[in-house]
């Protein structure tokens, strides 16, 4: 039985993106090579609650256009107000036509995150039971 899912990223620079996703997405780093923060960072992987992210700069480049990666959140509207004081560039919030409110934030590599919670339910006023 599968226990985890963590998608590895290729990205141009291994450190930038760590910096992306832990100082503004506020990750924590998990794990890094080589282990020597002296020395260019070739590998990496973050973490934050049930989510998780590898880091890899890859021989040839590769596109992030193919792939979006849905992050649940207890409240999208209010994270994007976070997310811009933090310098990320926010799309958003947007209500879908599903019942989701969504965020989008491109990362430094140009993956697409989106976060998402379901939209608050509207009382209508004068409504009965």
């Amino acid at each position: 039985m599968i226990q985890r899912n963590t998608p590895e990223l290729f990205v141009r620079d291994v450190d930038e993106a760590v910096r992306f996703y832990t100082d503004v997405l506020g990750f924590q780093l998990e794990a890094r090579m080589p282990e020597d923060a002296s020395q260019p960072t070739e590998w990496a992987m973050v973490q934050q609650g049930g989510a998780a992210f590898m880091f890899e700069k890859p021989e040839q480049p590769r596109s992030p256009d193919g792939v979006a990666f849905y992050l649940a959140v207890e409240d999208a509207g209010a994270l994007a107000g976070v997310l811009r004081g933090r310098g990320a560039a926010v799309e958003g919030p947007v209500d879908k036509h599903y019942g989701m409110r969504e965020v989008l934030v491109r990362d430094p590599n140009g993956y697409r995150l989106i976060f998402s919670s379901a939209v608050p339910a509207v009382e209508t006023a004068g409504a009965s039971s």
